[in-house]
């Protein structure tokens, strides 16, 4: 394989946050054993820390490159040791999905069963289509022919109560909950047919939809339902004295949210519980513990300086709470203290802002101040660089300046990537100061492969025949192939069903049939896809 390894500073290190024992070499180590189907160093590797099965870089776990190479020995070895097998990357297909394009049918079946057995079905059926759209007449109707459908899960693991929750609809929730609903049903898992379900959380019960919402009306209901008081419900809800409670009789409450131990911690923080913060921090709570995969070093010093609480941020800063701590596409809490006192006191205990930090400020003096001690670094701050946020903010004012400062898009770009050409003339700079036309990720993608796609929402890029005509006039190579897909940039327009692209690369001279596999060719991609047109303009140009 050819994947480039990144480097042991990128911030994409997702799960390496210091409250797991694995770091980027493990992490690594891992998702080349499942992708080169060594079994023996996953069951090691997995046994000096079980977090690794779950482990990631740019949300992709071992088990996708398992699932991908048809490892179907390491797939159940994974699955066994509690990989999730609804887990899927960022804007890409389930991982059945992924299998049977490559004709590992058999890894397919291995990913089905083991859905199956959590109780994960296909498409939702009308008793959650019900719950969300607030029927009540039809809801109690079908409850009353099969009472079954009260446990029911759909394909994200989600109960009519569930979803009843997460839609608003509290008289269905109601409606529900004296049916016999589980108040507590916990969701068995993640990555349904959404378009966004590759970031949705697995295991949540309908209290957290609930908490997510700010509707404490429902989660009242759900208590006087049966749902368990737990210490992050109570965190929410500000009951200080629960949380003590809680902690006094049992000092492991926190170990039974596992990954979410540090939930209550961030709940609290974000409703402004300045008293449950005490409460929790007198009892020795780290204010640094994982709040799911979001916030590797907690929520709750992010949500203090967010709502600008200087006496919470110095009770936690004082606790130890890492000013430096991110949460995903939000910042960091020193960057989130935007009060110069308060920041001040963030800086005080080890806080910085990086340089897209300041741009994004709006602080152009600082970036250049950076850009003028260290050129290198500043090319390399935050998602992709610097430039990518200069570029996707349209900063043309600092693009020139930062340029002549020596400051230079990476070598290598995986995370914001697409961020450097969503504004084309100012791409255009970028590739005149040296950005390579083709530049890769760490899967071998390029700028042409990513204007093929449709992105994390499904939608093409509204500049892509702008920028293929401009990528292509700086060099770049219309047939490159990447190493997920192993595809052409023709191959991820038929693959996306993007005819108008698909055309234009045929018309630059794109190879009609060029592949690194025999399922990767375009032509197979418009077919298994279905898309007829870009299967017929393919054969009018000679694909086989």
């Amino acid at each position: 394989m050819r994947l480039i390894a990144p480097a042991p500073t990128d911030p994409l290190w997702r799960d390496n946050p210091g409250t797991w024992d694995c770091g980027p070499a493990e992490i690594w180590s891992m998702l080349l054993a499942a992708l080169e189907g060594d079994v023996a160093r996953v069951r090691a590797l997995a046994a000096r820390d079980p977090n690794l099965v779950h482990a990631e870089y740019w949300y992709t776990q071992p088990l996708h490159f398992a699932v991908r190479e048809g490892h179907a020995d390491v797939v159940r070895t994974l699955l066994e040791l509690g990989a999730d097998p609804s887990y899927r990357r960022y804007a890409h297909e389930p991982l059945a999905t992924v299998a049977r394009d490559r004709g590992h049918d058999g890894v397919a079946r291995i990913i089905e069963d083991a859905r199956a057995a959590l109780g994960l079905g296909g498409e939702p059926h009308e008793v959650h289509t019900a719950s969300t759209a607030g029927d009540v007449d039809r809801l109690r109707a079908l409850i009353a022919g099969n009472r079954s459908l009260l446990d029911r899960g759909d394909d994200e693991g989600f109960t009519p109560l569930h979803r009843a929750v997460e839609a608003g609809q509290a008289e269905c929730a109601t409606l529900l909950l004296e049916l016999g609903a589980p108040p507590d049903a916990v969701q068995a898992g993640g990555g349904g047919n959404r378009p966004d379900a590759w970031y949705r959380p697995a295991g949540q019960r309908p209290i957290d939809l609930a908490l997510k919402r700010n509707d404490f009306d429902v989660v009242r209901e759900l208590l006087a339902g049966g749902a368990e008081l737990t210490i992050d419900v109570a965190a929410a809800m500000g009951d200080a004295e629960e949380v003590k409670r809680i902690l006094d009789s049992d000092p492991d409450a926190l170990l039974a949210l596992g990954d979410e131990a540090g939930r209550p911690m961030g709940e609290a923080a974000r409703r402004g519980h300045t008293n449950v913060i005490r409460v929790l921090l007198a009892h020795g709570v780290d204010p640094n513990l994982r709040e799911g995969r979001d916030a590797p070093r907690g929520k709750a010093l992010w949500h203090a300086a967010q709502r600008g609480d200087e006496t919470m941020a110095r009770m936690l800063l004082e606790a130890g709470a890492d000013p430096n701590a991110g949460i995903e596409s939000s910042g960091t809490a020193a960057w989130m203290a935007k009060d110069p006192e308060l920041r001040r006191m963030f800086e005080e205990h080890g806080g910085s802002v990086d340089a897209t930090g300041h741009l994004l400020d709006g602080n152009d003096e600082a970036v250049l101040a950076m850009a003028d001690e260290d050129p290198d670094a500043v090319s390399t701050h935050g998602c992709g660089g610097i430039f990518t946020m200069a570029v996707s903010f349209k900063r043309r004012d600092l693009l020139q300046p930062l340029l002549d400062r020596g400051v230079r898009v990476p070598d290598v770009v995986t995370g914001c990537r697409t961020y450097l050409w969503n504004t084309p003339d100012m791409t255009r700079v970028l590739l005149e100061h040296g950005m390579n036309p083709n530049l890769p990720n760490w899967q071998r993608v390029t700028p042409l492969h990513d204007i093929c796609s449709r992105g994390g929402r499904g939608r093409p890029d509204p500049n892509r025949h702008e920028l293929l005509d401009l990528f292509l006039e700086f060099g770049a190579d219309t047939n490159a192939m990447d190493e997920e897909y192993r595809s052409t940039p023709l191959g991820w327009a038929a693959r996306n069903g993007l005819a108008d692209m698909a055309e234009l690369l045929l018309a630059r001279g794109a190879d009609a049939s060029l592949a690194g596999e025999p399922w990767a060719t375009p032509l197979e991609w418009a077919r298994r896809r279905g898309h007829g047109d870009i299967e017929a303009s393919l054969l009018a140009h000679g694909a086989g």
